[in-house]
């Protein structure tokens, strides 16, 4: 059997306050790992850890192991690493994501011993390659060393569909052959598929006929960017579409957590529309297919050019089409399985209120069901066996 490393790229204390809680947590780590089970492949994940005093050995619900590494600096989780890469018998190393300190500084490294391939999930590239030079000269010369070395002895680098890969080739000299096309995202249509719409909403107990838009999404605090989810905004525009309405039959259901909690309970609570303002909080991943399906709609609060992430995609399989803020003025509105609106409250409320009244929520839902089809797990696992055994 073959051993896939995989190496979250960061770390595990920003999000967990007890290492146990990772058995059930369903990261796309741990589905990557049940996806090449399928093919016969073995993955374990291998997590930072600022606080960990030694390697702690986790058994996920889904058959594989988590190995907590202890972090101290670069040099020491490097030391560490390879002590486990070598217990393990490992293949193949693959890094969750290829924007970030630790990919930069280690992958050269690893890449001595074993094969290595990161995906992209998310972020820039590093300011020193791309102009601003507000690190010290010779710690900026160290980055800019390690990033070389690290991105050429990578042997793949993952990106979904319409990443800008022009900025591979230009600044950091990656090769159009060693840039493959490949879905990040995974999901298990055995668990997320389309349920009946009354009886979901029986069963979570909703109230009301009329329509009810579930929003996923991070809790920050409070801010104006669209680069970041953005429910606060939601709620303004969510106001005004209940004001230029005159309906008390459109309801909103948020789903999520994080730093901006008390913000967000707060500003419910103030809104003029909160009897139709539902906070559930942090909600099981496996229980998320009964909200996408009592719901009419889901919006993820967040600019996009394009329709995509997780939320977008479970959405999409569970037959429900995805709203979302125009990144741009020029971004298209109609969209596979949705649409972008303006982040203008006015104007966001409107076309919203235009999107609930046109009817086109099953049409739409049949779109995003389609295209959610090509990120299922096997789907995805097949994809993945075939990169690994290249390198084999």
């Amino acid at each position: 059997m073959n051993n896939v490393c995989f190496i979250l790229t960061h770390g595990v204390d920003e999000y967990y306050s007890d290492y146990e809680s990772l058995a059930i947590n369903e990261s796309y780590l741990d589905i990557y790992s049940k996806a090449i089970g399928n093919y016969g492949y073995n993955g374990i994940v291998y997590i930072p850890s600022l606080y960990a005093k030694g390697v702690v050995e986790i058994k996920h619900k889904f058959g594989h192991l988590i190995k907590i590494i202890p972090f101290k600096n670069h040099f020491s989780f490097i030391k560490e690493v390879f002590k486990e890469l070598k217990r393990d018998e490992v293949d193949i190393i693959h890094y969750a994501n290829f924007i970030s300190r630790i990919f930069i500084k280690t992958a050269w490294l690893f890449s001595r011993g074993y094969p290595v391939i990161a995906q992209y999930s998310g972020g820039d590239l590093p300011t020193y390659l791309t102009g601003l030079k507000h690190l010290p000269s010779i710690k900026r010369m160290l980055l800019q060393t390690f990033t070389k070395l690290s991105f050429n002895k990578c042997s793949y680098f993952l990106v979904h569909e319409g990443y800008n890969v022009e900025q591979l080739r230009m600044l950091l000299k990656v090769p159009l052959r060693k840039i493959l096309e490949f879905q990040t995202m995974v999901i298990e249509p055995e668990i997320f598929y389309e349920r009946d719409k009354q009886g979901s909403r029986y069963e979570l107990k909703f109230e009301g006929e009329g329509i009810h838009i579930l929003c996923v999404s991070r809790i920050p605090m409070p801010h104006e960017s669209l680069l970041e989810k953005n429910p606060f905004l939601l709620l303004e525009i969510f106001n005004k579409l209940i004001e230029i309405s005159k309906s008390k039959d459109i309801y909103l259901h948020i789903v999520g957590w994080g730093p901006g909690q008390k913000e967000l309970i707060k500003a419910i609570k103030n809104s003029n529309a909160s009897e139709n303002i539902f906070y559930h909080g942090k909600i099981e991943h496996s229980k998320m297919p009964l909200y996408y399906s009592a719901c009419d709609f889901t919006f993820l609060p967040v600019g996009c050019d394009k329709i995509v992430g997780f939320t977008a995609i479970e959405s999409f399989a569970c037959s429900r089409p995805v709203v979302a803020f125009k990144l741009f003025d020029h971004s298209i509105s109609n969209q596979v399985g949705g649409l972008l609106i303006s982040p203008n409250v006015e104007k966001g409320a409107t076309e919203l209120l235009e999107f609930i009244n046109s009817g086109m929520f099953d049409l739409k839902g049949k779109e995003g069901y389609e295209y959610s089809k090509k990120f299922h797990l096997l789907e995805v696992g097949k994809r993945l066996i075939e990169i690994y055994k290249s390198l084999l």
